[in-house]
């Protein structure tokens, strides 16, 4: 079982915040990325619908890929050893609503133009780190730091093994097929295939889609036999 589009976005999402949540090293500092049609009474009318949502200290606020429709409010991340968490919470442009939204407005919180069901998601990341570089990625609870960390240096590293089968039919069949090429830096989550609990599978998201709303990427299947990360599968996904 993949993980879900959801969990891909959130990770997507992660990594995006912490790469501009340092930046923001005084208390109350609050990061802004949205467009010219975010006013500035926008932003007031945000930040007290965040806040009356239960985000008392958004630390950044961004767009997502819809443009000024809906945005995404976060708090800092906050640190223990490897882990990173944070919390988020969607806020939408009430009329941007279409006649078939699932959404009952009635349910939400509204402020100015601006409402939002009012629910806090929780997330969490984990630091890999392959000497200097490091990357912010989600884990499944099967997964332990160790065969995380393992798998992602030999990603980047480029030491993985072609474990994968040989094609059965075709104008190829009987052809291994090739390594797949995987940027270390674009792994943004990895869980075991519960279809196959020897194994885990690596999501990577477009670079294009790793701000907000997860669109498409990669699956990469692996196995570790005897300390060794094995590709064994390898597809795409698309949100």
């Amino acid at each position: 079982m993949l993980l879900s589009i959801k969990a891909r976005a959130i990770m997507a999402f992660l990594i995006s915040a912490a790469a501009f949540s340092a930046m923001a090293g005084m208390a109350d500092e609050i990061e802004w990325r949205v467009d010219k049609g975010i006013t500035q009474v926008d932003k007031a009318d945000i930040l007290q619908l965040a806040r009356r949502a239960g985000i008392k200290r958004p630390k950044n606020i961004a767009i997502g890929q819809g443009g000024d429709k809906y945005v995404y409010v976060s708090t800092g991340i906050r640190v223990r050893g490897e882990r990173r968490r944070f919390d988020s919470l969607i806020v939408i442009r009430k009329d941007w609503f279409d006649e078939d939204s699932v959404a009952d407005q009635q349910d939400g919180m509204y402020e100015g133009r601006w409402w939002t069901y009012g629910k806090i998601r929780h997330h969490e990341g984990w630091r890999i780190h392959d000497g200097d570089w490091y990357i912010d990625i989600g884990l499944s609870r099967e997964v332990s730091y160790a065969n995380a960390t393992r798998i992602v240096r030999a990603i980047r590293q480029r030491t993985l093994i072609n474990g994968q089968p040989k094609i059965s039919f075709g104008p190829l069949a009987g052809v291994t097929p090739d390594l797949p090429t995987i940027e270390a830096d674009l792994i943004t989550a990895i869980e075991r295939d519960t279809d196959h609990l020897i194994q885990f599978v690596v999501t990577t998201t477009n670079p294009l889609d790793r701000e907000m709303d997860a669109v498409n990427g990669n699956n990469l299947y692996v196995e570790i036999r005897d300390g060794h990360v094995v590709v064994v599968g390898f597809g795409g996904w698309v949100s």
